[in-house]
């Protein structure tokens, strides 16, 4: 039992342990991150040209597994695009809390995303997934009964799967500390740095996002499937996430980019990073 050997392990075990695990978490959180993005892509109607086929199909594969449902993402994303930081943007309206409010000094943004990592900002996490989740499905404008039912019936038929394989394989010990404890902490840290670096300090641009190119690691962990091209989305949303490189270069290249866009080299490092410009060593007046 996975449990009782962590807690017959001495202190040097337990350092490897640790270290294998948060190594292994950040893997895991990066791959989370990219299902979550792919169902993003479904969103938007790229998976298949059928919806309904591909809203199944990113709901079993990207959304169901971490408890959220592909309507339910839509509802919220699509007036994310039509309202980008606005009063009609859900996104922005979540973000006018204190938590929100960049700059800040390095001390408190990596303390604040420390706690993002360590699950002390969950109750923030859970309310934004509840938004995102089948349990919603009866608040939504528009929403009938008989579609509600058949979203949360449909998720909860995957979860009893889910357990059912989980009892008879026994990976109940895996699940909860390879799967479900990651998805609650470092993948929390990571769609924070993502959402600030997308939409928060913009205001004196020409463009309601920003694109950051991001080194190799920081597209798997923090900005997967060319989500960090995110200019380019925005202005033309239903092209495909893998054609985004190329469509960027051409708005780049033909000066469609206007004055004051910001084209961002990195999310974190001592360069010209998302981090060294919405951080500060003392406290932003």
């Amino acid at each position: 039992d996975l449990f009782a050997a962590i807690a017959a392990a001495d202190l040097p075990d337990l350092l490897w342990l640790g270290s294998t695990w948060l190594a292994l978490a950040l893997v895991i959180a990066g791959r989370q991150h990219a299902l979550g993005v792919l169902m993003h892509e479904a969103v938007h109607g790229h998976l298949l040209a059928h919806r309904r086929w591909g809203d199944l199909i990113s709901d079993l594969c990207c959304a169901w597994p971490m408890h959220i449902t592909t309507a339910g993402y839509r509802h919220r994303h699509l007036a994310h695009h039509r309202h980008t930081n606005g009063d009609g943007d859900p996104d922005w309206t979540d973000m006018q809390t204190p938590a929100w409010r960049w700059p800040r000094t390095r001390a408190a943004a990596a303390g604040l995303l420390l706690a993002d990592a360590c699950a002390l900002t969950l109750p923030h996490w859970l309310r934004v997934a509840h938004g995102w989740s089948a349990w919603s499905a009866w608040q939504r404008p528009g929403a009938t009964h008989r579609r509600a039912c058949t979203e949360l019936a449909g998720y909860l038929a995957f979860c009893a799967g889910e357990a059912v394989a989980l009892t008879l394989l026994g990976w109940w010990d895996l699940y909860l500390l390879c799967w479900l404890v990651p998805s609650l902490t470092v993948l929390n840290a990571c769609i924070r740095l993502r959402a600030v670096s997308e939409h928060l300090g913009l205001d004196a641009t020409g463009e309601p996002t920003r694109h950051v190119d991001g080194a190799w690691w920081e597209r798997a962990l923090i900005a997967p499937c060319g989500i960090n091209i995110h200019i380019a989305h925005h202005r033309h949303p239903s092209v495909l996430w893998y054609h985004l490189p190329a469509l960027h270069h051409a708005l780049r290249d033909s000066g469609a980019y206007p004055p004051g866009t910001q084209l961002v080299p990195r999310y974190l490092g001592r360069g010209d990073s998302v981090w060294r410009r919405w951080t500060t060593r003392v406290v932003p007046t």
